[in-house]
């Protein structure tokens, strides 16, 4: 119906059910999209025949821009624009960017900032999980610590933290591969050690653990949760056991 043309951002999110969304340009800068100003800027949208491709300009639909703040990777000024979007806030009010060990929060009405936090332990890339689902926290692997930390998206606040399973080694390894889903009331996340977690929303505090299936074919003597890609269903939880099928890794994963 309609191809959007130059556009040119390094990460960008959508408001499912609306028009809007909100990226970061290779120039540096959070801005605030819509999708309506694009069509309602393009005459050809309303003069052309049923079914025709016709090309929006990206641009147009800027709303509102914000130079953002140069982060600190490594111990050391980057090149601004290096930061991804994390998530946005259950009523659209707040969206969070980072970095890896800086957080910060914008308004998503007109990129006002609202916060920033810088973690003192390292962060690694892809260790970071919005919650979703009207749950307006973000969650920070802590590998020091070797525990989930949970902050809110709309504060940057810390709220609280899983208890450490550092008793076992190969959970310590974890990074996200949608290996986690809560049902609001429950966060569920899997780990290479074999096990299943569940730990509360509004405390952190450890639910239950499932037990790990024996394995002498992996190294971890167990079936690992390493891709779990887990699907919660009627109060069923499904897992995948093994690893990602990019890797090809035997013996084949099973689910």
């Amino acid at each position: 119906m309609i191809s959007i043309a130059n556009v040119s951002v390094s990460s960008y999110q959508c408001v499912d059910g609306t028009n809007l969304a909100y990226a970061i340009t290779y120039g540096g800068q959070l801005v605030g999209w819509n999708m309506s100003q694009v069509i309602v800027s393009n005459l050809l949208t309303m003069l052309a025949p049923a079914g025709t491709v016709v090309i929006g300009d990206w641009p147009a639909g800027i709303t509102w821009t914000r130079t953002l703040p140069t982060p600190i990777i490594n111990g050391t000024t980057s090149l601004v624009g290096a930061q991804s979007i994390v998530g946005i806030s259950a009523d659209q009010s707040t969206i969070v960017l980072k970095t890896p060990n800086q957080y910060w929060g914008f308004s998503t009405k007109d990129g006002t900032s609202l916060w920033n936090l810088t973690l003192n332990y390292p962060v690694t890339t892809n260790e970071e999980i919005p919650l979703g689902g009207g749950v307006d926290d973000f969650l920070v692997w802590n590998a020091v610590a070797s525990v989930w930390d949970c902050y809110s998206i709309k504060t940057g606040a810390f709220l609280w933290a899983t208890p450490s399973v550092s008793s076992s080694p190969w959970a310590t390894t974890w990074t996200v591969y949608y290996s986690e889903t809560n049902d609001l009331n429950n966060l569920y996340i899997s780990a290479p050690d074999g096990t299943v977690r569940a730990f509360s929303l509004a405390t952190g505090q450890l639910v239950w653990q499932s037990t790990a299936i024996p394995s002498t074919e992996d190294t971890e003597n167990v079936l690992p949760f390493a891709y779990g890609d887990p699907v919660l269903v009627g109060g069923n939880l499904d897992e995948y056991a093994g690893y990602s099928p990019g890797y090809q890794i035997n013996p084949v994963s099973r689910c």
